[in-house]
C-alpha cells in the first residue's frame, strides 16, 4: 500500500512529464501496430472466406489437363464421399457488335462451385445463384460480368462471338465469391459450359489454359496436401488448400505490407529516442524522491521495486492507449485502402496484435532505462539527495542490455519483413543512416567549436556556444529531425520513380499490343494479315511448355512453404512450383545483356547451351555450369547453363527467363507471341477487333491500357506508404518538440543571466529560433540528401530499375517541416519565456 501511495503522489505530481512519455510511446507503437493489425486482418478475413475463394476444401491445378491416370490417382487418394467439380480457365478474345474485348473465359461444370456462391441477374432481374440448379448445359448460354457488357455496349439476349462459336447472353455475374480482389485482374470473367469448351477451338496444340479439379471433403486430413504433392511430384502441378491463398492472392499486397511494417519500424526507433529520453528525464526527478527513502530506511531492492512499478505503470498505459489509437487509426485508414481489399475485408484484433504491443512497449522501454534505474537504486542516499548520482552500470551490464535491445529490434524486423535479405538490407541501412548523421553533426559541431572564436557576430557566437556546450541533446535534435525528414522525403522519390518505370522511357518505343497462342500454320497468315493492314510486327518469340526434370542429376523438387516461411522461400516455392516457358532465337534482344559467362550462337554442340535470367537463377538457385534436364511435352532434353543475362522488363519485349539457341527446340509443339507496333491510323481497341475477327484464337493484350491499370494500382497502394510516413514526419516532429522543452527548461537559467546582460525577449526569442531551428535545419537536410541515397539504393537494388526524384514533392514537405519547426520553436520559446518566470520588464525592476 505504501508503495501504491507514493507511486500515485509521484504521478500527481510530475503529470506533465508522464503525459508527454505515454503520448510518446503510445504514438511510437501506433504505426506499427496498425500495419499488424491489417496484416492480421487479412489473414483472418482468408482463413474465414478461405473455402468460398477456393470455392472447394481442396484444388489440384495445373497449365495442362490432368491425364486420366492422374484423375484415378487424385480420387484414390482423397477420402471416399468427396465430391469433384472442374474448370478450365483461358484468356482469349471476344467479340459482338462492333467491339471485341479481352475477357478470362472459366468453363465449368454443373457443380461448380463446390462452396461460395455464383449469383447470376437474368433477364427479368432476378438474382438465382447455381445452388439452385442454374446451369449453362443446354444450349451456348454465357453468364458475362457487368463491366464486360459496359464496355462492349451489349445487354442479356444479345450475341456474343467466343472463338469459333456463338453464345447468347443469359445471365449477367453479380457476385462471385472465388473472385475476392479488384485489383490485378487482367480481364473481366465470362462463365460457359465444359460441353462447349471444343466448339470454340480455342484450346489448340499448345495453347495456354489452366485446369482445376476441385474437391469437397467431409474431414480434411493436415497431412492430405503433403500426399498429393508427393502423388504429384511434378513442379507444375500444384495442390492448393485455404490456408495458401495468402501466398498468392496477398502477395502484392503482404508485400506493401512489409514495406510499411519497415517505416512502422523507423517511427518506432523515432518513438525510442523519445521514451529513452523522458525516461532519463524522470530518473532526475527521482534521485532525490529515492534518496530520501532510503534515508528513510527503504533498501536498494525495495526502492528498486517501486521505481519498475512506476516505470512499467506508464509503459502499460502508454500501451492501452497506443492499442486505442492503432485501432481508431487502423479504422481510419481502411478507405484508403478499400480499393485494394477483399470485399469481406473486416478489421479484426488478434491475441498477435496485443503481443506485438506488450513486446514492443514494456520490454523495450525496461530494456532501454533498466540500466539507469538499477544504477539509481543502488546509489548511496548522500548522492542522490546531492543530485551528483552517475546514471551508468557497469560497462557490461550496459553492453548486456544494448545486446537484448538490439535482438529485440532484429526480432521484430523480421517479423515485419519476413525476409533474411530485407531484414539485413533494413538494418544496415538504418546502422549506416544513423552513422552519417551522427557523424556529420559532430564534425559539424566540432568544426563550429573550432571556429567559434573567430565569430565576430555575437548572435551567432552564443547560439554556437549553446550547440557545443550541449553536444549530446544537439546531436539527438540533428538526428530526430533527419529520420523524420529522411522517411518524408523517401516516398514521393520511390512514387515517382515507380510510376516512372511503367510510363514509356525515352529513346524506347513499347509496342501496342501483346499477341499470344499463335499457332505455327497461323504464323506466316497473321504477318501477310498484318502486312495487309498497314500494322506492323516489332518481335516475335517461339513459347514453348516445359518442365524441369532435374539439376545436376539431381531431381528439381517441388518448393514448400508454410507460415513461417520466409518471403525469399516464398518465391522460391512459387519459381519453383509454376510451369517452365521456353523459347529460341539466334541472338539477344536489345533489352537482354549477358553479365556473366559467354552468349551463344547457332546450336552445334550437345548438350545445348542455355542462357537463363539472373534473378530467376537465384530464386532457384541455378548458376553456370549448372546441367539441367527439361520434359518438353514428353520429349527430355538436356542442357547447360551457358550464361547469366539481365533483362529490362520496362521494354515490354516478349523475354523468357530460359533462351535456348536455335536447332535444339524447332520441332518442339510451341505457339507463338508477336508484338505489335503503334499504328497512327488504328488505336488498338480497333486492332484487336479486326485480329480477333480474323483469327478468334489469338489472344491479345493493349498493353498501355494494362500499363494504365498497374500505375493506378501503385499510386492506390502509395497512399498507405504516404499515411505512414507523414505519421514518422508527425512523430518526429513531436520527439523534436519533447526534447526541446526540457531544453528550454533546463537552460532557463541561461537566458535569465541574458537577459540581465541586457538582452530583451526580441533578442532572447531570435537565440532560441537560430540554436534549435538550425539544428533542424541541419537535420533535415541531411534526411534529404539521405533520403535521395536510400531512394537511389532502392530503385537500383530493389527493383533493378532507374531512380527519378521528385524535387518538387519532396521540397514541399521539407518547406511544411521547417514551417512547422520554426512556428513550434517560436511558441514554446515565447511561452517559456514569459511562463517560466518572471521577466524583468514584467515587474522586476525594469
Amino acid at each position: 500500500m505504501v508503495a501504491i501511495r507514493l507511486i500515485w503522489a509521484s504521478l500527481r505530481q510530475q503529470k506533465s512529464l508522464y503525459l508527454l512519455w505515454v503520448l510518446s510511446l503510445s504514438t511510437a507503437v501506433t504505426g506499427l501496430v496498425i500495419i499488424d493489425v491489417y496484416r492480421r486482418s487479412l489473414a483472418s478475413t482468408l482463413e474465414l472466406q478461405g473455402r468460398k475463394i477456393l470455392t472447394a476444401d481442396l484444388a489440384v491445378s495445373a497449365r495442362r489437363a490432368l491425364t486420366q491416370n492422374e484423375n484415378q490417382r487424385l480420387r484414390e487418394i482423397l477420402p471416399a464421399g468427396s465430391t469433384f467439380a472442374r474448370l478450365t480457365e483461358l484468356f482469349a478474345m471476344v467479340s459482338g457488335g462492333n467491339e471485341s474485348r479481352l475477357a478470362m473465359l472459366r468453363f465449368i461444370d454443373n457443380d461448380f462451385p463446390l462452396v461460395g456462391e455464383l449469383q447470376i441477374e437474368s433477364a427479368n432481374r432476378e438474382l438465382n445463384t447455381t445452388a439452385r440448379g442454374l446451369n449453362l448445359q443446354p444450349s451456348r448460354q454465357v453468364w458475362v460480368a457487368a463491366d464486360l457488357l459496359t464496355l462492349m455496349n451489349l445487354s442479356i439476349g444479345q450475341t456474343l462471338r467466343v472463338g469459333q462459336a456463338n453464345f447468347v447472353i443469359t445471365g449477367i455475374i453479380r457476385k462471385d465469391s472465388s473472385q475476392t480482389f479488384r485489383m490485378g485482374n487482367m480481364a473481366p470473367r465470362i462463365y460457359l459450359h465444359r460441353q462447349h469448351l471444343g466448339e470454340t477451338g480455342l484450346i489448340q496444340f499448345g495453347s495456354t489454359f489452366s485446369e482445376t479439379h476441385y474437391a469437397l471433403i467431409k474431414k480434411p486430413e493436415p497431412s492430405l496436401k503433403k500426399r498429393l504433392e508427393e502423388a504429384f511430384p511434378e513442379a507444375g502441378v500444384n495442390v492448393t488448400l485455404p490456408a495458401d491463398l495468402e501466398q498468392g492472392s496477398l502477395r502484392v499486397l503482404s508485400g506493401i505490407m512489409d514495406y510499411l511494417g519497415l517505416i512502422g519500424l523507423v517511427t518506432l526507433s523515432l518513438g525510442w529516442l523519445g521514451v529513452y529520453y523522458l525516461g532519463r528525464r524522470w530518473l532526475k526527478l527521482e534521485l532525490h524522491v529515492t534518496g530520501i527513502l532510503k534515508a528513510l530506511g527503504v533498501s536498494s531492492q525495495q526502492a528498486l521495486l517501486i521505481l519498475l512499478l512506476k516505470l512499467m505503470l506508464i509503459l502499460l498505459i502508454g500501451i492501452i492507449l497506443g492499442g486505442w489509437l492503432s485501432w481508431l487509426g487502423a479504422r481510419a485508414v481502411l478507405p484508403k485502402f478499400s480499393a485494394s481489399l477483399p470485399a469481406d475485408f473486416q478489421l479484426v484484433w488478434s491475441w498477435q496484435n496485443t503481443l506485438l504491443l506488450l513486446t514492443v512497449g514494456p520490454l523495450s522501454g525496461l530494456l532501454l532505462l533498466l540500466s539507469p534505474i538499477m544504477a539509481t537504486a543502488w546509489e548511496k542516499p548522500l548522492f542522490l539527495l546531492s543530485g551528483s548520482a552517475k546514471l551508468a552500470r557497469p560497462m557490461a551490464s550496459a553492453t548486456l542490455l544494448l545486446i537484448l535491445t538490439g535482438i529485440l529490434f532484429f526480432a521484430i524486423t523480421w517479423l515485419q519483413a519476413r525476409s533474411w535479405r530485407v531484414t539485413a538490407a533494413f538494418l544496415g541501412t538504418m546502422a549506416v543512416t544513423l552513422f552519417i548523421i551522427s557523424g556529420t553533426a559532430s564534425l559539424s559541431l566540432y568544426a563550429v567549436k573550432r571556429w567559434r572564436a573567430q565569430l565576430r557576430s555575437w548572435p551567432l557566437h552564443l547560439v554556437s556556444a549553446q550547440w557545443t556546450r550541449r553536444w549530446t541533446t544537439s546531436l539527438l535534435l540533428v538526428t530526430v529531425s533527419a529520420l523524420a525528414g529522411l522517411l518524408a522525403q523517401l516516398i514521393p522519390h520511390l512514387e515517382r520513380s515507380l510510376v516512372g518505370e511503367l510510363n514509356t522511357p525515352d529513346k524506347l518505343t513499347r509496342p501496342s499490343l501483346f499477341l499470344f497462342d499463335i499457332q505455327d500454320e497461323q504464323l506466316e497468315p497473321l504477318r501477310k494479315f498484318m502486312d495487309q493492314n498497314g500494322l506492323s510486327i516489332s518481335q516475335f518469340s517461339p513459347f514453348i511448355r516445359a518442365r524441369i526434370l532435374s539439376v545436376n542429376d539431381k531431381t528439381f523438387e517441388r518448393g514448400q512453404v508454410d507460415s513461417w516461411s520466409t518471403r525469399e522461400e516464398e518465391l522460391e516455392a512459387r519459381f519453383r512450383n509454376r510451369g517452365v516457358n521456353l523459347s529460341f532465337r539466334q541472338k539477344l534482344s536489345s533489352s537482354e545483356s549477358i553479365i556473366r559467362g559467354e552468349s551463344w550462337e547457332k546450336h552445334s554442340s550437345e548438350p545445348a547451351q542455355i542462357s537463363v535470367e539472373e534473378r530467376y537463377a537465384k530464386r532457384v538457385g541455378l548458376d553456370l555450369g549448372d546441367r539441367l534436364r527439361f520434359d518438353v511435352q514428353g520429349v527430355e532434353i538436356e542442357a547447360t547453363i551457358a550464361s547469366l543475362r539481365s533483362i529490362n522488363w520496362n521494354s515490354f519485349e516478349p523475354n523468357f527467363f530460359i533462351q535456348f539457341p536455335e536447332g535444339v527446340l524447332e520441332a518442339a509443339p510451341k505457339t507463338w507471341i508477336l508484338t505489335v507496333k503503334p499504328s497512327q491510323q488504328l488505336t488498338p481497341p480497333q486492332i484487336q477487333t479486326i485480329i480477333t475477327k480474323k483469327f478468334p484464337n489469338v489472344t491479345s493484350i493493349n498493353v498501355q491500357e494494362a500499363l494504365t491499370n498497374v500505375t493506378d494500382l501503385v499510386v492506390k497502394l502509395s497512399a498507405g506508404l504516404k499515411i505512414a510516413s507523414r505519421l514518422s514526419l508527425a512523430l518526429g516532429v513531436f520527439v523534436f518538440f519533447m526534447i526541446l522543452i526540457f531544453q528550454l527548461i533546463s537552460s532557463k537559467r541561461d537566458w535569465m543571466q541574458l537577459r540581465l546582460q541586457g538582452l530583451n525577449t526580441r533578442d532572447i526569442w531570435k537565440l532560441q529560433l537560430l540554436t534549435y531551428g538550425g539544428l533542424g535545419v541541419l537535420g533535415s537536410l541531411l534526411g534529404a540528401i539521405l533520403s535521395a541515397l536510400v531512394a537511389w539504393g532502392i530503385a537500383k537494388f530493389g527493383f533493378n530499375s532507374r531512380v527519378q526524384f521528385d524535387w518538387i514533392g519532396s521540397s514541399a514537405i521539407l518547406i511544411s517541416l521547417w514551417t512547422l519547426l520554426f512556428a513550434g520553436i517560436s511558441w514554446l520559446g515565447l511561452r517559456q519565456l514569459r511562463g517560466s518566470y518572471k521577466l524583468p520588464d514584467e515587474g522586476v525592476g525594469g
